[in-house]
C-alpha cells in the first residue's frame, strides 16, 4: 500500500517540474542526482544558493530523508525525471567530479 504522504524525494520532483528552466529547479535537480549517485556530484552551495528558504528547507528535508532512508524507489524515480529534464546535468556532475579527483595544478607554473 503506497504511503498518502509523498516522500521528500517525490516533493523534491514536484519542485522540479513545477519551474521548469528555472535555477531553483536545476538547483534542485542537482541534489536530487548528486543523493542518487555518488559520481556526478556537486557541492551544497551548487544545490543551495538558488533557492528561497522555502526552497531550502526541502531540500534538507530531502538530505535528512537521505540520511535516514539512502537510495529509495522514490529517489531512484525523482533523480531519472529530472535527468530527463536537464540532459546535460549528468555530464555537469562527472566534470565536476572529475575535476575535484585530479591532482592540484600550481596556476601560476602550470604543473
Amino acid at each position: 500500500m503506497q504511503s498518502l504522504t509523498p516522500s521528500p524525494y517525490q516533493l523534491g520532483l514536484e519542485f522540479v517540474m513545477k519551474r521548469p528552466g528555472t535555477k531553483a529547479s536545476f538547483a534542485m535537480a542537482k541534489l536530487l542526482i548528486s543523493l542518487k549517485d555518488q559520481r556526478p556530484t556537486f557541492t551544497i552551495r551548487e544545490t543551495m544558493d538558488d533557492l528561497d528558504e522555502a526552497a531550502q528547507e526541502l531540500a534538507m528535508s530531502l538530505m535528512m530523508h537521505f540520511r535516514k532512508c539512502s537510495v529509495t524507489l522514490d529517489l531512484l524515480h525523482a533523480a531519472d525525471q529530472v535527468a530527463k529534464m536537464y540532459p546535460t546535468i549528468i555530464a555537469m556532475g562527472q566534470a565536476n567530479s572529475a575535476s575535484a579527483n585530479s591532482p592540484e595544478i600550481d596556476w601560476l607554473t602550470g604543473t
